[in-house]
């Protein structure tokens, strides 16, 4: 179960209304929140980063027309030619779901993601990455899929070299981020060096994800002569080279001036789970958006009475989180945002002095 450790600070101190309004949308039980079912709308799939291309260089050429066909490479060397054509490893419609869960003692958040390759797909998925900031533990993985921390970028890739076939699911991807910065007890996959560590904590925000199909290059281009080095440098890098889009991991945690940076994040959370279909209807994310701006015009500095009103406005919306997830005008990628952000930020402005 997620569980929202930490209590109101001073709530004695704010007004009957502010009381009433936490209690009209209590969550089921203390410290607890349910597990949010997912919105009825189609999820929306990953999408193709290099659908088009016309790259120029010394000898050579990369073309890809609009429609996301064959790329093709032409190389000139000494009189000769060579051409080439492959199709890139993004022909498929892909998927990705996250759900969070808080971990209440030390708080730490566990990201869970489930893949589902659509059975339009002319290609298995054999790789998904998730953008990161800070160190990954626990990390899990479904069975045939291995897990490791790429170095092109803060990512950290599954792959699989059977994949995932068209219309298959594939659950259990998983790793564990904390809020504040924690050395011990790293994991490290196959091929990462120790100490994979950011100086600051993690919350759960919005991250590039990418799924890479089945395709391969050719073998001229995977072990490239002198002459097409250049070209094997142009072509799109793993995992740019599939579909990409966006879900909820890992990112850095703020170190100082925490509520106007948390409150942005906030309000854009909402703004973008409505453009990304995890928020059901737009009155919901307008109703965020208007708690959110209310929580910003109550913020005064050192006032103790003012920031006991401003931790019971960040507990309704917690709560009205709960509510709206229970009537699946949520799904769990904005409920991670709105929840455990609120709940970081409540608990911050409880501990100020």
């Amino acid at each position: 179960m997620r569980g929202t450790p930490g209590g109101l600070a001073g709530a004695a101190l704010c007004g009957l209304a502010c009381l009433a309004m936490v209690a009209a949308v209590a969550p089921p039980g203390p410290g607890a929140s349910p597990v949010p079912p997912a919105a009825p709308s189609e999820r929306r799939p990953l999408q193709r980063l290099n659908g088009k291309l016309g790259v120029q260089g010394p000898g050579y050429s990369i073309v890809r027309d609009a429609n996301g066909g064959e790329i093709v490479v032409e190389v000139r060397n000494g009189g000769k030619a060579l051409r080439l054509s492959y199709q890139p490893p993004d022909d498929l419609e892909a998927t990705v779901e996250t759900s969070v869960e808080l971990i209440a003692d030390p708080p730490s958040f566990v990201y869970s993601y489930r893949l589902a390759n659509s059975p339009t797909s002319r290609q298995r998925a054999t790789d998904l990455a998730v953008e990161l900031v800070g160190a990954a533990r626990s990390i899990a993985s479904p069975p045939g899929w291995d897990a490791k921390m790429l170095t092109s970028i803060s990512a950290l890739a599954w792959s699989s070299s059977s994949g995932l076939a068209a219309g298959g699911t594939a659950a259990g991807f998983a790793f564990t981020g904390y809020d504040h910065d924690d050395t011990e007890t790293l994991d490290t996959p196959a091929g990462v060096l120790p100490g994979f560590v950011h100086p600051r904590g993690s919350l759960p925000g919005i991250v590039s994800c990418y799924v890479v199909g089945s395709a391969r290059l050719p073998a001229a281009l995977s072990t490239p002569a002198s002459a097409l080095v250049p070209v094997v440098a142009a072509l799109p890098r793993f995992p740019r080279n599939g579909v990409a889009g966006k879900t909820v991991g890992p990112v850095e945690a703020p170190a100082e001036n925490q509520l106007p940076r948390v409150l942005a994040a906030l309000r854009q959370y909402a703004k973008a789970s409505l453009e990304l279909g995890w928020i059901e209807r737009r009155d919901t994310a307008d109703r965020y958006a208007r708690a959110l701006a209310a929580v910003d015009g109550s913020y005064s500095g050192g006032d103790p009475a003012r920031r006991s009103h401003l931790v019971l406005q960040l507990q309704a919306i917690e709560n009205q989180v709960d509510v709206d997830s229970r009537r699946r005008e949520l799904k769990p990628e904005a409920y991670a945002l709105l929840k455990y952000n609120s709940w970081w930020l409540r608990r911050w402005v409880s501990e100020q002095r």
